[in-house]
């Protein structure tokens, strides 16, 4: 006797009017939700990873980067006299 045959109606017209929910049903909208659940889980753990506390190397780093930016500076100052036109003296 094979039962499974026997059922396989029943259970098409179960699922036909709704009384039987599968699975298979849901898994598109779980698929859907699982992305930004995903995202938002992963943004809370970023935030809540400890923040390195101001050292030493990042001041000396920045002292550096100033440095770095007044020597540039200086240099696109002396570049910009280089080019400025030379007036000429007309004796007319």
């Amino acid at each position: 006797m094979n039962t499974s045959s026997g059922l396989r109606p029943y259970v098409m017209e179960l699922s036909r009017s709704k009384e039987i929910i599968l699975m298979s049903d849901y898994l598109p909208l779980l698929l859907l939700a699982l992305c930004p659940v995903g995202m938002g889980l992963m943004m809370w753990v970023m935030m809540r990873k400890p923040q390195p506390s101001g050292s030493g190397g990042d001041n000396a780093t920045l002292q550096a980067q100033e440095r770095q930016v007044a020597a540039l500076r200086t240099e696109v100052d002396q570049l910009r006299i280089q080019q400025r036109p030379v007036p000429e003296n007309r004796l007319e």
